[in-house]
C-alpha cells in the first residue's frame, strides 16, 4: 500500500477520486430518495426508520471516503500529504457543488 499511494499519486488526482466517489454516492442516495418519494408507499414508522438508518450508513460511506486515507498518511507521520489530499477533496467537493448550483439556476 505505500508504494502504491506514497509517491506515485498526486494528492490533486487523490483529491478528485474522493470528491467524485462522494458525488457519484450523493446522487445515487438522491435517486432513491427520489424515487421513494414517487412511490404512493407511505412511509409510517419503518420509512423514518429506514431514512435514519440510511443517514448513519452515508455518514460512514462519505466519511471513509472522505477521511481513510488522509488518516492513514497521518498514522504514517505524512502529515503535509494528509493535509493536502483532505484540501484538494473539500476543493473538489466544494467545485461540484458550485456547478450544482449554478448548473440549477441557469436551467431552473
Amino acid at each position: 500500500m505505500d508504494k502504491l499511494l506514497n509517491n506515485k499519486l498526486r494528492p490533486e488526482i487523490v483529491g478528485l477520486f474522493q470528491a467524485l466517489a462522494v458525488v457519484v454516492y450523493s446522487a445515487l442516495v438522491a435517486g432513491f430518495i427520489y424515487f421513494m418519494s414517487q412511490t404512493r408507499i407511505q412511509p409510517g414508522y419503518f420509512g423514518i426508520a429506514l431514512m435514519l438508518v440510511l443517514l448513519v450508513f452515508s455518514a460512514g460511506i462519505t466519511g471513509t471516503f472522505v477521511f481513510c486515507l488522509p488518516a492513514y498518511f497521518a498514522l504514517k507521520n505524512n502529515i503535509s500529504r494528509a493535509i493536502s489530499i483532505l484540501a484538494y477533496t473539500f476543493l473538489y467537493i466544494l467545485l461540484a457543488l458550485v456547478m450544482a448550483v449554478f448548473v440549477l439556476v441557469i436551467f431552473i
